[in-house]
Parts: C-alpha cells; sequence; structure tokens
C-alpha cells in the first residue's frame, strides 16, 4: 500500500452554487451545501461493529444569491457563498477512528455496482476495494473545508452503456476533510464508508457521505489512468444521473459555450445547433468546482467559445431556495477543454477565425499570426473582441503583431 486514509466526520451542509442559462448567466460557485447535504434524518450503520442504530443528523445550507440556468440573456448572475449551519455528528465507530481495513467496513468486499443494486434508502456500510478516482472537488481536499470526490470501478470501459452505474459520489464533512488530503485523480483506492440514496427535498441521489457519525475511508492503493467514455449532450439528462449512468467520466465533442465569471458555470450546446433553447432542464453546465482553485481560467466573459471537447464528470447541482436540479460536467483540469480551431463556424457567425488559448493564438486559416514575443494585454484584449466583432474592426497592426 501506498498510503494511508481513514477519516470520521460530523453531519453538516455545504454553500449551493448557482448554474447559467443556454445564453449564459450564472453565479459564483460555491458548490458543496444543500447540493452535498444529507437527508434530515436517517438509520446510520456504524462502521466498526456493522450493528444497525437510529443516528438523525440536523443541518440547514447556506444559499447563495445566484441566479439559475435559463435559456435566454448572457449577463453573468450574481450570487456567492453562504456557509451552512449543522450540528457535528456525534464520535463513530466506538468512539474511535477505524483502521481502513475491511473487517471495520462491513467485512464483506462488494462493488459500486453493488451499491447501485442495492439503492439504500437508509445508510449502509460499503467496502469497495480498488476503485479509481475520476474527480476531486478543488483538485485536492483541504482540511475544515467540504470535499466531493467521484470513483468508478475501473479505468476505462468499452461505451457509455458499459460505464453505466459504474461509478459513485463520495462528500466528506469539513471535520474529517484532513484525513484525505492528498487524494488525487488516478489514485486507486479501497474505499469503506456509508452510502444511501438522499430524497430529501426532491432530491435524489446516491452517494457516500463520510463524517463523524458516519466513520469512511480512502487507502490508496496503487495509481491508474481514467479515461472517459463517449457521450453526447442528449446522453445527459436528469434521469440518467440519478438512476441510469451515474456520474460517468465523459467526453463531449463539438460543444460551445458562453463563459461567465471565472469561478461560475456556463451552459454548454451543440456546436451545431445552437444554445438549446428547451428550459433549464434540457441544459448542461460546465462547472470549474473540480478545477484547481475553482476557477475557470484563459477563458473571456460573455464571449461564446467552440471547444474541441470537454471532457469531465457528468454530475448533478441542486439549488436550494427553488428546488432545482442543473446537470453539470465537472471539468479536472486546463486540458479537459481544448479549444477548436472554428473555421466554418467563425466564418458563419462573421467572427474572426482564431483564439486565443493558454496564451497562445490557434490559427485557424485566418489573418492572425503567432507572435514571436509574449501576448501584450491590449493584443490579447483585441484577439478577444475578434469573436464577437468582424475582423475588420481590428486594427491591421494589432491583427499581424509578430514582432
Amino acid at each position: 500500500m501506498l498510503r494511508r486514509f481513514a477519516a470520521c466526520g460530523g453531519d453538516g451542509a455545504l454553500p449551493v452554487t448557482s448554474s447559467s442559462g443556454s445564453g449564459g448567466g450564472g453565479g459564483d460557485v460555491g458548490e458543496g451545501g444543500r447540493d452535498a447535504a444529507p437527508s434530515s434524518s436517517h438509520a446510520a450503520t456504524t462502521g466498526a461493529s456493522g450493528s444497525t442504530s437510529s443516528a438523525s443528523s440536523s443541518q440547514s445550507s447556506g444559499v447563495s444569491g445566484a441566479a439559475g440556468p435559463g435559456s435566454g440573456g448572457a449577463g453573468p448572475g450574481s450570487g456567492g457563498e453562504g456557509p451552512g449551519s449543522g450540528g457535528a455528528g456525534q464520535g463513530g465507530a466506538g468512539g474511535g477512528w477505524p483502521e481502513c481495513l475491511i473487517e471495520n467496513f462491513g467485512g464483506e468486499e462488494q462493488s459500486i455496482l453493488d451499491v447501485w443494486s442495492d439503492d439504500p434508502s437508509a445508510s449502509t456500510v460499503y467496502w469497495l476495494p480498488d476503485v479509481i478516482v475520476t474527480a476531486v472537488s478543488g483538485g485536492g481536499c483541504v482540511a475544515d473545508e467540504f470535499c466531493q470526490l467521484f470513483v468508478q470501478q475501473q479505468e476505462t470501459f468499452d461505451d457509455l452503456a458499459a460505464s453505466a452505474q459504474q461509478e459513485i459520489k463520495v462528500l466528506v464533512a469539513p471535520e474529517v476533510a484532513l484525513y484525505f488530503e492528498g487524494i488525487g485523480v488516478g489514485d486507486r483506492v479501497d474505499l469503506g464508508g456509508e452510502a444511501y440514496r438522499d430524497t430529501n427535498d426532491e432530491r435524489s441521489e446516491l452517494r457516500f457521505f463520510v463524517r463523524e457519525s458516519a466513520p469512511g475511508c480512502m487507502d490508496i492503493v496503487s495509481v491508474g489512468n481514467p479515461e472517459p467514455v463517449d457521450a453526447t449532450l442528449l446522453d445527459l439528462t436528469q434521469a440518467a444521473y440519478e438512476e441510469g449512468l451515474g456520474p460517468v467520466l465523459v467526453r463531449l465533442t463539438t460543444v460551445s459555450g458562453r463563459p461567465n465569471q471565472a469561478s461560475q458555470l456556463f451552459a454548454l450546446w451543440d456546436s451545431e445547433q445552437g444554445p438549446d433553447d428547451g428550459g433549464i432542464e434540457t441544459v448542461t453546465n460546465a462547472s470549474p468546482f473540480f478545477l484547481p482553485g475553482g476557477l475557470f481560467v484563459a477563458l473571456v466573459p460573455d464571449v461564446i467559445v467552440d471547444f474541441a471537447s470537454v471532457t469531465g464528470v457528468y454530475g448533478q447541482y441542486y439549488r436550494e431556495d427553488n428546488m432545482t436540479k442543473y446537470e453539470t460536467i465537472y471539468l479536472r483540469n486546463t486540458g479537459d477543454a481544448p479549444f477548436v480551431e472554428i473555421g466554418r463556424l467563425a466564418e458563419r457567425r462573421g467572427r474572426s477565425p482564431h483564439w486565443i488559448a493558454g496564451g497562445t493564438v490557434v490559427r485557424l486559416g485566418g489573418a492572425a499570426s503567432q507572435p514571436r514575443k509574449p501576448l501584450s494585454p491590449q493584443w490579447s484584449f483585441m484577439q478577444a473582441l475578434a469573436l464577437v466583432r468582424p475582423a475588420s474592426d481590428m486594427p491591421e497592426s494589432v491583427r499581424t503583431q509578430s514582432t
């Protein structure tokens, strides 16, 4: 074994993030809270003894005052994190912190598919050996902050259908998050803890929840390389997340979006078909919550971007103030959304056919040339404007800057 992490934690609630619509507006990402809070009461099965006792958790969540997704405008919503309040749970597993051993978590090996098949309505202990981490919120768990992780059964699957119900979310309370520090994407871990389906306030999410009253652990046993499966926006529905697929690591191609501020979600749509006006239930949003620092980089607010692909874990954000669920793609690093050569799309939209990616220019056969010296802020700004203004609006001296 490489490293050992055992965790117990306490009940609590997380702040709420917001989403963007097809046209773009969205609030600051403070994802977690009611997006991650447990039902108000459930039967808990203790990890150490395997016996069942009655445990009740009580929590309330902070709500960000952010605009949710819609099918229209491009303006970013306002909002932010609102820390929730909640009582700490009683000490788990006989007052001690259990070692990350199978005998402390039911004594029987199971799989993620077993959890889906059981679909427990009350907290039930599971031991899942050798599952692989596909995403960690903020790029890594931090002590005293809520943390979310996703794991899947194996590194890769043949197709989307083969990946169904082979993934699950793990939510970690702030009090025990330090025990999950160092867990990263690609780590193969033994996972022990309690899982159940949270159906509180119209939710329907199957997940693990680690806290003081419900011990849990991740023990790194090796390192792997999780690979996404190809999917389309049409595959990603609320029902698919809740019942059919679960939080699958997917790769979308030929999609576009209009970014908001760096901390905000924004809607994705098929690049050929344009924004989806079918309503917020049909919109899939790109989320920065699992990126390092929880921020998008190299994206200009309110400027439409065409992506060569978007890779991330398919998830769901629940907004408490209006009890609405939003589809999300959780990107893990900047390489998960490379820009595309937009050629014909750019011409059709009357925009200059080039884009800035990571401080360089992706040439699309247009007029822009690759600078041989670092880009000036003015040059970068004008390049960004070229996506929303005709190329003729850009001064020739700027468009052809190369010395």
